[in-house]
């Protein structure tokens, strides 16, 4: 008996010292596993953190020098008849000439810059493709105006809506995209708009809708100002696929249907002035005729802004002598190498050229 319960006493504490073993492995393993995590932890921390990514430029960060040149008698008189103005080089970041550029005008169908401008800023976060069919709308088929007579039973990718809308600016193709975007509710994507306008510091920026016919009788339209539209339509140059069709002329829609037809650019000045790639046109009885032109000559960039003139000809009399003495006050910037709606070595929207680094904007 007795040896019995020293057998059971021998068992239970060799029983204890295994358990006692055991726990101290245990504890000595999670201890190691905790140094390693904090040596991991210690040489993560120690690493070179990486830049942080360059802050979205604005045009409010936009250096810009006034040089407020003196224009010459003729083309004085031309900038009488216009509400307001600007003509910007954006190479050297200087305005040689403006005029009420900072007063909110109506903006009509350059309105469609804003629209082209985040349709791409979503093609480019990844979030849509150009190559994506978009069927279209009862609703878009209904916008009027300015289009190309969209139908509830056809369908066409993001690209061919960009080209609808940057050729013959119709707001049809403009109200699809908008719709599709906003995830069927256009007037989500406008509110995006607005937003997106005042992040990049385009303040005076007000949109009621994608494509800038007026809303009704005695409601407000799409406005801008002179500066925010030059500075709109710069930003589009960053994007070869919008200048690709802002700077044609001429292109088949609807090719191999019955209904194929031949798109023409409401920017006259891509088949008239050399240089010229883009960007929109506008007309609404309270816009009068206005325009947003962007020229490359010699890898210099111009962009010249034309509101509120009283016809389509004086507006692009206006936009194109302005350009042609724009380039007059820019040191080796002639016509050489540059045909009109050609580029001349795009300053913008090809690998390796960013927009030039933001700095504190000079206004008087």
């Amino acid at each position: 008996m007795r040896l019995v319960v020293i057998m059971l006493v021998v068992g239970v504490v060799v029983f204890s010292s295994v358990l006692l073993f055991r726990s101290c492995e245990r504890r000595q393993a999670a201890a190691k596993v905790a140094a390693a995590a904090e040596a991991a932890a210690a040489a993560e921390a120690a690493k070179p953190k990486p830049p942080p990514p360059p802050p979205d430029p604005t045009l409010d960060n936009f250096k810009l020098e006034y040089a407020d040149l003196k224009v010459p008698a003729k083309l004085a008189a031309l900038t009488r008849d216009c509400e307001s103005g600007i003509l910007i080089d954006f190479t050297d970041q200087k305005v040689l000439w403006r005029k009420n550029e900072t007063l909110p005008v109506e903006i009509a169908s350059m309105t469609k810059m804003m629209t082209a401008f985040l349709l791409m800023e979503t093609v480019k976060a990844g979030k849509a493709s150009l190559e994506t069919v978009v069927p279209v709308t009862v609703s878009a088929s209904k916008i009027g105006g300015s289009q190309v007579y969209l139908d509830p039973k056809e369908s066409f990718t993001l690209d061919q809506l960009l080209m609808c809308i940057m050729i013959p600016s119709a707001n049809d193709a403009a109200q699809l995209i908008a719709e599709y975007l906003g995830g069927g509710n256009a007037e989500l994507f406008v509110q995006v708009m607005n937003q997106r306008a005042q992040a990049l510091g385009l303040r005076q920026m007000k949109f009621y809708n994608p494509h800038g016919l007026p809303p009704g009788k005695g409601m407000a339209e799409n406005q801008g100002t002179a500066l925010e539209l030059a500075y709109l339509g710069y930003r589009l140059l960053e994007y070869p696929e919008v200048v690709k069709w802002s700077s044609c002329f001429t292109a088949p829609f609807r090719a191999g249907t019955p209904k194929k037809w031949d798109l023409v650019n409401h920017n006259k000045l891509v088949k008239t002035s050399p240089g010229v790639n883009g960007m929109k046109t506008g007309f609404t009885q309270k816009s009068r005729f206005c325009v947003t032109v962007t020229c490359e000559r010699s890898q210099h960039l111009l962009v010249a802004v034309v509101c509120g003139s009283p016809s389509s000809k004086a507006r692009n009399a206006l936009a194109t002598a302005l350009l042609d003495w724009g380039y007059t006050q820019v040191p080796n910037a002639g016509l050489a190498g540059s045909a009109p709606g050609t580029l001349a070595a795009p300053i913008l929207g090809i690998p390796g050229r960013p927009v030039p680094a933001a700095a504190p904007v000079k206004r008087p």
